[in-house]
């Protein structure tokens, strides 16, 4: 099984491999005559452009590292339907695909370096220090030229530049177009392909977005065979009226950028094992470089206040309310225990209906709750804490209801006209999406508000006022990014349903910047980790998760960190992923009766304690042990969410112990780790994080493995430990916890085996650093 660390590695050396010692610097070479082959290279990948004389046209003619090349043959650099005209940017005469016009080739291209998507800070928040952005590397800017009249839009010409980025220390390129045009017609663009590659055989390049309303898939665009793509969604492809998404009366003042597509080459090929193996490594390089900010770390608390017990009985808010005099007093008790446990973040959870509610919303508020705001961030400010609050954005939410989700009665409401309105018959009913069959708004996500209207504008306002006035910095974003179509052509923002979705994207680009601006920090849903600058993505987690016995939900927790069903660990930055730890419920519910595999049946609970809770604390130290080490020691964050962070000093103590630990050894903690062992509550479980020096020369620890006996019986047994990538080459200081380091030699795979004596339900861990010399 260790091959797979060391995949391609005989005659390769820790100096010249660039997972572990950083490469000389990118570089683009651009021949002074149209001919020539233009370049971008690192010493690790290198992207060759031809130029085809018979076409007039420019192509990628070769992707490839010292091992392979990846291309099987050229395609077009990107294609979109142009009032109703196929049109490839670049490509060759000798395509075998569907004719359409080609745009002809502009020389030369333009040479910069990759350029800053949003406001980062580098070292803020925890996040590593020696690291650059925007990040280091070369660019290349090509321009493509068609005639209008060759599309019917009159005089002029419309104009494609193709932005490509290479990264240093990666094998990673960046694309993205620009768009423009002087014709004397306006366009309709639409069903719009960023970028296609016709590879030599599937995984030797993964393409990977933001945007929902944008996919990857394999189609046969410029040629009869598979081609790899990124496009935005073509919902009824070669239709003007139909969904694009695209730009609707595009005129000649308007600019259009699209998304930015990143391509990862690889050399390893995908493995089944659990967390990162070479190809995960080469995917998470990419990641930590064009998106640094997703090692951004602090302790983060998740506020639930406990006031609203004089409001009426049927109010959902008794408990859960902040604003009156009890709940203020919890929310500060709340952001003192969190001062005192070492936490940094505190935030404010849901504002939504019934379940997780704070009842503190960023949008619409009144003086007195600004003012209510500003003195808890100010109290916060005094102890060393910054503090931020949950947002529902646009999907699940209305503009019919100011500061919640969507209500059930939404559509007879004034201000639905603000939502998204369906498409004409025949696709849809031409109403607002409230009146769809079944849906009764809420937390049923068929609605969504339309981001391109007034309505948007108004609320992002007093957004940024809240933010401005209180002095928030952070943001637990939820419902920024659905692909729901508005046809509503009063909107200002948009035409109609063919240019909404894109506009709608763009426009919460823009407010998630403007929060970036403001010194915020940004995480939550989706995932607008390369152009929008969110630090945290949702990490693999089911919400009835949390209502399942505590036992089983920190055991499946863990298993979703370090051996999802669904890959994360093998591919995501561990530092990216984000997930829950309750100490209360999360949804009013637990488990009916004694099930531990669902399906299950569920109950409604009412309070802070349940069967599936750690409240009370002192009830259920060892859980709650178990419950901080998943998070603390894989890295994976999570938000500890409750009323109080600790119930006596016996809990306190144990909250101490893990947060101490994690800013301890919080670089190598959030350093990418591959799973030694999962047991499924069999036996041992154990993660090992690498940090070679040559990108992590601020610390002096090599590697740190977390190990967890999940018996109710002590354990004694060896374990592998492969060290490769932890550029250590033949022996390795190894302690357990802080005691006496010992000295190991490394064999020929760089692996070492260590004896782990285990009590019951222990959680240990040993950390590995260079041996001096």
């Amino acid at each position: 099984m260790f091959a797979l660390f060391i995949f391609s590695l005989l005659g390769t050396s820790i100096a010249s491999d660039w997972l572990l010692t950083p490469q000389g610097p990118s570089k683009a070479i651009v021949p002074s005559n149209i001919g020539g082959n233009v370049t971008l290279t690192n010493g690790i990948v290198t992207r060759d452009w031809m130029f085809d004389h018979k076409s007039g046209t420019l192509y990628t003619a070769s992707i490839r590292t010292s091992l392979e090349e990846k291309l099987r043959s050229p395609v077009a650099e990107a294609a979109m339907i142009v009032n109703d005209h196929l049109v490839y940017v670049g490509g060759t005469s000798n395509s075998t695909g569907t004719p359409g016009l080609r745009m002809q080739y502009v020389h030369p291209p333009r040479q910069s370096h990759p350029r800053k998507r949003f406001n980062f800070t580098v070292g803020d928040r925890a996040s590593r220090p020696n690291v650059a952005w925007p990040p280091l590397g070369a660019r290349l800017e090509f321009d493509h030229m068609l005639p209008c009249a060759s599309i019917g839009a009159g005089s002029g010409s419309i104009n494609v530049t193709v932005a490509m980025e290479i990264f240093d220390n990666t094998a990673a390129f960046g694309k993205r177009l620009h768009i423009n045009h002087n014709c004397s017609e306006l366009l309709y663009v639409y069903n719009m392909t960023v970028d296609m590659l016709q590879l030599e055989q599937d995984g030797l390049i993964e393409m990977s977005n933001d945007p929902a309303i944008a996919r990857a898939a394999i189609g046969n665009i410029d040629s009869d065979q598979n081609v790899w793509i990124t496009q935005y969604d073509v919902v009824a492809p070669y239709k003007l009226e139909m969904l694009g998404p695209g730009l609707s009366k595009f005129s000649s003042s308007d600019n259009f950028q699209t998304f930015t597509v990143i391509e990862t080459v690889h050399d390893a090929r995908r493995s089944n094992t659990f967390g990162m193996s070479r190809f995960g490594l080469e995917t998470a390089r990419t990641s930590r470089t064009v998106s640094p900010q997703i090692a951004s770390v602090p302790v983060t608390v998740s506020l639930v206040c406990t006031g609203g017990h004089s409001l009426p009985p049927t109010d959902p808010r008794v408990g859960y309310y902040c604003y009156d005099e009890e709940g203020t007093a919890s929310a500060k008790n709340m952001i003192k225990q969190a001062a005192e446990v070492g936490a940094e973040l505190v935030m404010f959870v849901q504002n939504m209906n019934e379940t997780w509610r704070s009842t503190v919303g960023v949008e619409f508020q009144t003086q007195e709750n600004i003012t209510w705001m500003k003195d808890i961030v100010d109290y916060g400010k005094g102890l060393g804490l910054q503090v931020g609050l949950y947002q529902l954005l646009k999907n699940a939410r209305s503009a019919s209801a100011y500061n919640q989700a969507a209500p059930n009665n939404a559509e007879i409401l004034p201000r639905a006209w603000w939502d998204v309105m369906d498409a004409p018959p025949p696709l849809g009913t031409g109403e607002t999406c409230h009146e769809h069959a079944g849906c009764k708004g809420g937390g049923s996500g068929c609605c969504a508000l339309c981001a391109s209207n007034d309505f948007y504008d108004e609320m992002e306002a007093t957004m940024l006022e809240f933010w401005d006035k209180t002095g928030i910095l952070a943001v637990d974003q939820d419902g920024a990014e659905s692909a729901q179509a508005c046809a509503n052509e009063s909107h200002k923002g948009h035409h109609g349903v063919n240019d909404s979705l894109t506009t709608q994207w763009e426009r919460v680009q823009t407010t998630f910047h403007r929060y970036l601006n403001r010194g915020g920090f940004i995480h939550g849903m989706p995932g607008h980790f390369i152009d929008g600058g969110q630090s945290k993505v949702p990490g693999g987690y089911d919400e009835m998760t949390f209502s399942l016995p505590r036992w089983r939900w920190i055991h499946r927790q863990r298993q979703r960190m370090i051996a999802d069903p669904q890959g994360r660990d093998q591919t995501m930055p561990n530092a990216m992923r984000f997930m829950i730890t309750p100490f209360v419920p999360y949804h009013p519910s637990e488990v009916e009766g004694d099930c531990w595999i669902p399906p299950c049946k569920f109950k409604p609970v009412s309070g802070y304690e349940s069967s599936a809770t750690l409240e009370p604390l002192d009830e259920h130290l060892v859980e709650l042990e178990w419950a901080l080490s998943n998070t603390y020691g894989t890295g994976v964050i999570t938000n500890l969410r409750g009323y109080r962070m600790y119930q006596s000093n016996a809990s306190k103590a144990i909250v101490v112990k893990w947060i101490s630990f994690f800013k301890k050894y919080r670089q190598i903690l959030v350093a990418d780790f591959t799973t030694l062992n999962w047991s499924n509550e069999t036996g041992y479980d154990a993660v090992l994080h690498w940090a070679p020096e040559g990108y992590y020369p601020d610390i002096k620890e090599r590697g740190l493995i977390v190990v967890w006996n999940t018996l109710n019986t002590s354990m004694t047994y060896s374990m592998a430990a492969p060290l490769y990538f932890s550029g250590l080459t033949t022996s390795a200081l190894v302690r357990e916890k802080e005691g006496t380091p010992k000295l190991y030699s490394l064999d020929a795979n760089f692996t070492t085996n260590i004896t782990v004596v285990m009590e019951p339900l222990a959680i240990t861990y040993f950390v590995i650093e260079a041996p001096s010399l």
